[in-house]
């Protein structure tokens, strides 16, 4: 079963990225989501996760944050509005960028 973090402050966009997700792997996949920076290090130092999927402005700073404080072990895929933050997103590590 694959497990997917989402990184996302706003409900609405994190129940539509769990249903996409579903639609597109063709199952519904275990999901956790978190809402700040904190949270996300907590779960990404815990392990075992297949993807993560990052919004960009979080209610407590930027996600590129997470980064400065662990290397997450799996793909991390950036979701945001702000096209500004590509080459930033790639530089941190970031495995894609997609535009809400």
């Amino acid at each position: 079963m694959k497990r997917i973090l989402i990184v996302e402050d706003e409900a609405i966009a994190s129940q539509h990225l769990r249903r996409l997700l579903g639609e597109v792997l063709g199952e519904e996949p275990e999901t956790k989501t978190v809402e700040t920076v904190d949270e996300a290090v907590e779960e990404l130092r815990k392990g075992g996760w297949t993807l993560a999927m990052m919004d960009i402005h979080l209610a407590d700073g930027l996600s590129f944050k997470v980064f400065e404080r662990v290397e997450p072990e799996c793909p991390v895929i950036f979701t945001t509005a702000y096209d500004e933050y590509a080459l930033e997103a790639f530089r941190a590590g970031g495995y894609d960028y997609q535009l809400k």
